[in-house]
């Protein structure tokens, strides 16, 4: 059976916390933020940590790496980015034995000569920053069993004009590619939909899709929605709105089709003028702050099948009067209402 809470009376929101005596299914509050990463893969920074915490690090060849608790080698800093004659780089696939799987932090940021890097197949993460500003860069793979991309891995890699993302891939973080701004020719995975606008910010392939649509769908995943435009109707089959699609749009009216199945983190954060939007049946997920700053709205019918509502997903929706919430959710964060008042 539904519950309707009248935000005046059934629930109190204040300083961060929801108080819901009615809803006796809801049996886990969250106190953090949501996370959709599963593993972390741990780079450090010669200033910022301890001696105690810092692994050996070695040198092979043209490379400093150190050995990760798993075993495993992470490519800490390669030691030929001032080398004017070291235009090819080839990361080998083991050093002592072990296999090379991270490209750390930083890595290779700031070369000045590499216009090509060839990864083996053992890579499974690009750290944060590891090709930052390789303002020559022209030719990477990223290889089949690279799972992650971090934020800024290829920022400002300006001459790089084309990527390849491996079936491998589990998600791209934003901003890994800001501001490539050659990059024209970008090959996703069919049914890859981990990223978002932010993920190719700036770069010629994003640009030239913005400027022919008014809604940028990529594997039937809707990436970017014109900030210009007032009313949408999204297309039948999209099935996820991305992270960040509709922020800061001038959006006023919705309409979701039956076919999405997931709003994204931040999807409508800061759309100030949205009223009216429709959240269908089908939908099985909202991400964190998908609504934040949305204070037009007014009523909010969160559909059955809806197991979270995530950290910051209504904050800020101050004139938000009724919320319909479903026996299915089993879990509120404790910001999920913050200055809903």
């Amino acid at each position: 059976m539904k519950k309707i809470l009248a935000m005046a009376l059934a629930v109190s929101l204040t300083f961060g916390t929801v108080i819901a005596p009615e809803l006796s299914n809801i049996s886990t509050i969250h106190t953090m933020a949501y996370s959709d990463l599963l593993k972390d893969y741990p780079y450090f920074d010669d200033e910022e940590e301890d001696e105690s915490n810092k692994p050996e690090i070695k040198t092979s060849g043209d490379f400093n790496y150190y050995v990760q608790k798993d075993g495993t080698i992470c490519i800490k800093k390669c030691n030929c980015l001032e080398d004017e004659s070291k235009t090819e780089v080839v990361v080998p696939e083991t050093i002592d034995g072990k296999k090379v799987t991270v490209i750390g932090y930083n890595a290779f940021r700031n070369s000045k000569y590499i216009k090509k890097v060839t990864l083996p197949n053992t890579i499974s993460v690009i750290d944060e920053s590891a090709f930052y500003e390789c303002k020559e860069l022209e030719d990477i793979n990223i290889p089949n069993g690279t799972k992650i991309i971090y934020s800024h891995a290829f920022t400002n890699c300006t001459k790089l004009s084309k990527i390849v993302i491996p079936e491998s891939m589990e998600s791209i973080e934003s901003f890994a590619f800001q501001n490539c701004t050659n990059l024209t020719d970008v090959e996703l995975p069919s049914d890859f939909t981990n990223f978002s606008v932010w993920s190719f910010n700036d770069t010629a392939w994003l640009e030239n899709l913005k400027k022919e649509n008014q809604l940028v769908i990529v594997n039937n995943s809707l990436v970017y929605a014109n900030p210009a435009a007032q009313n949408i109707t999204i297309p039948d089959g999209v099935k996820k709105i991305g992270d960040f699609a509709f922020k800061v749009c001038n959006v006023k009216k919705v309409e979701i089709p039956d076919s999405v199945e997931v709003i994204g983190s931040h999807a409508f954060d800061s759309c100030d003028y949205l009223s009216e939007v429709n959240i269908p049946s089908t939908l099985k997920e909202i991400g964190d702050s998908a609504f934040t700053g949305c204070w037009n709205l007014k009523t909010i019918a969160i559909p059955d099948g809806i197991t979270e509502i995530r950290d910051n997903t209504f904050k800020d929706c101050s004139n938000i009067r009724s919320i319909t919430i479903p026996d299915s959710v089993t879990k509120i964060s404790t910001n999920a209402f913050l200055y809903c008042s």
